[in-house]
């Protein structure tokens, strides 16, 4: 576990431990590369696969930081379908056609009810995986909120 935190007025600092008991706090060596605030950064055992499936951490998350007033994010994703027009190419035959029909000034057809119709463009569906930052600890301590909310259960 590495938590970096840095205070408005105050220097920042990196906490470390590699879960053997001990941990280390110093300045950062990099700099302030936080404005304000904290990072976390967890580095997983190979065996520990359960907890990097998104559900099982904002499951994890609600439990044990459910009433902190601050705001914790999960960068989670997800697929998102998506209709996008189909880019039609002129064929070449169709192309000498025209070029021959522009040539005969004697004879103009006029289709009135083609122009009247508009012409939906061809689509077709896309899977587009969407990144987002989704709000995790959304419910409020309950003692700031009113008792008349307050279910017996809570």
């Amino acid at each position: 576990v590495t938590v970096v935190s840095k205070k408005n007025e105050f220097s920042q600092h990196v906490w470390k431990s590699s879960a053997n008991q001990t941990f280390s706090v110093a300045p950062d060596p990099r700099g302030d590369t936080l404005p304000r605030g904290t990072s976390v950064t967890l580095k997983m055992k190979e065996d520990a696969d359960e907890f990097l499936n998104p559900e099982n951490l904002e499951k994890l998350i609600k439990k044990y930081s459910q009433f902190i007033q601050f705001p914790i994010y999960l960068h989670t994703h997800k697929t998102v379908s998506k209709e996008v027009p189909i880019e039609e190419e002129e064929k070449p035959e169709e192309a000498d056609t025209e070029k021959d029909a522009e040539s005969d000034d004697d004879l103009e057809v006029a289709d009135e009810e083609d122009d009247n119709v508009e012409k939906k463009p061809k689509t077709k569906t896309v899977q587009e995986t969407v990144w987002e930052w989704k709000h995790i600890n959304t419910n409020k301590p309950i003692w700031t909120r009113k008792p008349a909310d307050i279910e017996e259960k809570e």
